[in-house]
């Protein structure tokens, strides 16, 4: 059975009950207390009566005040209680808050990490056009990868449902880095043997002209093999992403799986940026296209003619003749 006056006040509902078993308390003691005065007075002379009187409302006065008393106190001590255990409910929430906003920072962090090595090994490696950056630019390839591995192992339990949000972006784009490095596992002896044939040729072309004679092979028939090789790569010709066709296919593999990842970090931050249905449905776009080739690794120029039957990509317009 539940008595209202001995559970802990939480509602103004509850303090009401309080006040009323209080009044209720005290009554019922005045009352029994006036019955056994009165009933005594009957039995003593005038005098002893009086005193008796007296010392019984004194008494009861006392009682009264005493349990009323007790009762307030233990009441406001029991509010202040109360509030003090909101307050650390409220600045345990206001804690678990602030972590979980600097876990996504930490995250958004990450994502940026993983953006620079990227697109920092795509501009060098187009723009040295040499077996050496390449190697340099694919070495890094793996904390990138790194990266999208602790990334995901971090969201495991997935208690805030950021998992849901950005595994399938982060699974993406880990898939496209980890085709980057096996390609680079399988090529670079390739290239490098070629790079180092082509500085060889080049060391006696110079020697040649600085000594007067002709040069063997003529300056215009130099070429750079190396760079011819690493032309013919599919993984590197996505990454450079030299024309409209490859750069579709590098914002479908990699770029916009880091975008939305990014975006929907940042929409769980205060301030962040609102939802916008329209950036949901490209990156959902994305990742159909992942999940569609995925089983077909390798094969993702084919999957820009896969991707137009999915209405993912326009499909180009054929100029007339």
């Amino acid at each position: 059975m539940r008595i209202p006056f001995l559970q802990t006040p939480s509602e103004p509902e509850e303090i009401r009950r309080w006040f009323f078993a209080i009044f209720l308390l005290a009554a019922l003691i005045f009352g029994l207390s006036f019955l056994g005065v009165s009933h005594f007075a009957e039995r003593l002379s005038e005098g002893q009566e009086q005193m008796l009187v007296n010392l019984g409302t004194a008494g009861i006065t006392l009682a009264f005040a005493g349990i009323v008393g007790g009762w307030i106190k233990h009441l406001f001590d029991t509010l202040n209680s109360a509030r003090e255990i909101s307050r650390a409910e409220a600045e345990k929430r206001r804690e678990e808050e602030a972590a979980r906003h600097d876990f996504v920072r930490a995250l958004l962090a990450d994502i940026k990490s993983v953006y620079d090595i990227v697109e920092r090994a795509r501009l060098l490696i187009g723009a040295h056009k040499s077996a050496k950056t390449y190697g340099e630019q694919m070495r890094n390839l793996p904390d990138a990868q790194v990266t999208l591995h602790n990334m995901r192992r971090a969201l495991r339990p997935d208690t805030d449902g950021i998992g849901k949000d950005i595994g399938g972006q982060l699974r993406a784009a880990s898939a496209f880095v980890r085709e980057l490095l096996d390609e680079f596992q399988d090529k670079y002896l390739q290239a490098s043997i070629r790079q180092s044939e082509y500085e060889a040729r080049k060391k006696r072309h110079m020697a040649s002209i600085e000594d007067g004679n002709t040069p063997d092979d003529p300056v215009s028939d130099i070429h750079h093999p190396v760079w011819e090789f690493l032309l013919e790569l599919e993984e590197l010709a996505t990454l450079r992403a030299t024309d409209k066709e490859t750069f579709e296919l590098y914002e479908l593999r990699f770029l916009n799986h880091i975008d939305a990842a990014s975006y929907k970090l940042r929409c769980r931050l205060p301030g962040g940026e609102a939802t916008d249905p329209k950036e949901e449905e490209k990156h959902k776009r994305s990742l159909d296209f992942f999940d569609k080739l995925r089983p077909e690794r390798g094969k993702w120029r084919k999957g820009l003619e896969v991707s137009k039957e999915m209405a993912i990509l326009p499909a180009k317009k054929t100029a007339k003749s």
